[in-house]
């Protein structure tokens, strides 16, 4: 075969040392052993995954789903693997090899986590897993999104919702406290709420309006707006530049307070430092909101998972393994 070539280099002097040491080339005389036809391999084409968009940034992930799906259907089995599936094996089967039940306890809960929403109930009543009193969030407003796949198995669904545990004093009540969430974002709405201390018990909403809170800023643009307040002083930097919240993927936030300085991290990275005096004033201890205000303003659009209350500090190591477990197990 004057045309045959090697399947995997295409130099031309790799081809013609390959048309020499064909035994199918003209005035070489084949051997009975071999045979007279040698097709050139395939190349196995790069497929799209079947459920999800276009990843062509991520092409050694595509490469090996394309030649899985071609090996498998060389062996006549129906079967059908992409990202989510992959996704799947890698929180069951971490890099450890043991299979756990929840990943997040890679980093684990202990006696200083107050509040520990996992979000992993299939009804919109999610219960507080961590040391605390009952906080157990239910609807308010809308209908939040349960039984949703998140990063830790289950996740909270909002848009135009928001669960409230009504009127808590389950808060850290010392100069130690970390505070963290992941969220995925739809949308860009101003001032949508992730999380919110509400610093009244009543339906007032005025100032200093909130005890504690993770919220987006009015720019639209995906800067993060902070908030704690001290004394009766709200303190809330904008967290912009380099450390904008993304859309359509999983961020982590997290705060910690030793009354003296606010620390802001967003995936793992220190982002702001804000300075501050005196313990977390929470008012007349109002509620904790995921989504929005009681007022019926200020959603979020997007996606909530594995909310943490602390009465700690948590150093910056700690900060980021959390971010270092979600980070494993994002969409390939």
């Amino acid at each position: 075969m004057d045309g045959w070539r090697a399947p995997w280099d295409e130099s031309s002097a790799a081809r013609e040392r390959a048309r020499r040491a064909s035994p199918n080339r003209p005035g070489h005389a084949a051997s009975s052993s071999t045979p007279i036809f040698q097709p050139a391999v395939a190349r196995v084409p790069l497929e799209q995954p079947v459920d999800g968009p276009p990843y062509g940034q991520d092409r050694i992930v595509d490469a090996v789903l394309a030649r899985i799906r071609s090996e498998l259907r060389d062996r006549d089995m129906a079967v059908n693997i992409g990202h989510d599936e992959i996704r799947r094996i890698s929180r069951e089967y971490p890099l450890n090899g043991a299979a756990l039940s929840n990943p997040s306890r890679l980093t684990p809960i202990d006696a200083n986590t107050l509040i520990y929403w996992n979000f992993d109930e299939s009804s919109a009543s999610f219960a507080n897993a961590g040391s605390g009193a009952s906080a157990t969030l239910t609807t308010l407003i809308g209908s939040p999104v349960a039984d949703k796949t998140g990063l830790f198995g289950r996740c909270l669904g909002c848009s135009s919702s928001v669960v409230s545990t009504g009127n808590s004093t389950v808060e850290p009540t010392n100069n130690a406290l970390t505070m963290s969430a992941w969220v995925r974002l739809r949308s860009y709405t101003n001032n949508a709420i992730i999380l919110n201390k509400r610093y009244r018990n009543d339906a007032t909403w005025t100032s200093p309006f909130t005890s504690l809170f993770f919220a987006l800023s009015a720019t639209g643009d995906g800067s993060w707006l902070p908030a704690f307040t001290t004394g009766g002083t709200i303190h809330q930097p904008t967290i912009s530049g380099n450390y904008r919240i993304p859309l359509y993927h999983w961020c982590h936030l997290a705060f910690t307070y030793d009354g003296s300085n606010g620390l802001f991290y967003i995936d793992g990275s220190l982002a702001n430092t804000t300075a501050a005096s005196g313990t977390i004033d929470y008012g007349t201890h109002g509620p904790w909101e995921v989504g929005g205000l009681h007022t019926s303003v200020q959603f979020l659009d997007g996606d909530v998972d594995d909310i943490r209350v602390e009465s700690a500090v948590r150093s910056r190591q700690y900060v980021e393994n959390i971010y270092r477990t979600g980070l494993r197990l994002m969409d390939p």
